[in-house]
């Protein structure tokens, strides 16, 4: 018999996966007994090719909009309460409204709470993944202005001693910047 390995990414670390379950992308393409198995354990099952190479493109474009997700929210629940809005209520009517993703959902919360430890994603690791998105952006000709940013301001989190947070700590470092948070 001949064994046949696939590897499985799955989006969302621990926070995001309380909230529902995430889309599986197994790579390469499964044989149809492990697909079955798989559709079953999964939300949704996304084949995304033969080369493990994609899968890994995908994991690590998703990051990078995460990334950048969690920089945007940061600053505009900084620009809120800098403003007057309280915090508790900024975040509550920015995800249940318009910004109801799992992501807002459940980064905004650890960013309202200032729940950054232990982390789901380690600044490091962050730091990484947008070097290697960036990376094969420029191999693509791709600009990825937004994510060179995020990328600099995971590096200036480091600088700050900040490598054992949590990547959504892209909050606090918006709030510090603002004014409206110490650390």
């Amino acid at each position: 018999m001949a064994w046949q390995h696939i590897r499985i990414t799955r989006f969302g670390g621990p926070e995001v996966l309380e909230l529902a379950e995430q889309p599986t992308i197994p790579d390469p393409g499964p044989g149809e007994k492990v697909r079955s198995l798989l559709d079953r354990l999964g939300q949704r099952l996304f084949v995304i090719g033969e080369d493990a190479a994609l899968a890994n493109l995908m994991k690590r474009a998703a990051n990078a909009l995460t990334a950048t997700t969690l920089e945007c929210l940061g600053e505009v629940l900084a620009l809120l309460q800098k403003g007057g809005v309280e915090r508790h209520l900024a975040y509550d009517t920015l995800t249940n409204s318009l910004f109801d993703s799992r992501v807002h959902k459940s980064y905004g919360a650890k960013i309202i709470e200032g729940r950054y430890s232990p982390p789901g994603m380690s600044i490091p690791l962050a730091t990484k993944d947008m070097r290697l998105a960036l990376t094969q952006a420029e191999h693509n000709a791709v600009p990825m202005p937004v994510v060179s940013l995020v990328h600099d301001r995971l590096v200036a989190m480091a600088a700050r001693g900040w490598d054992e947070l949590d990547w959504s700590a892209l909050g606090l470092l918006a709030a510090v910047d603002a004014g409206v948070s110490k650390a």
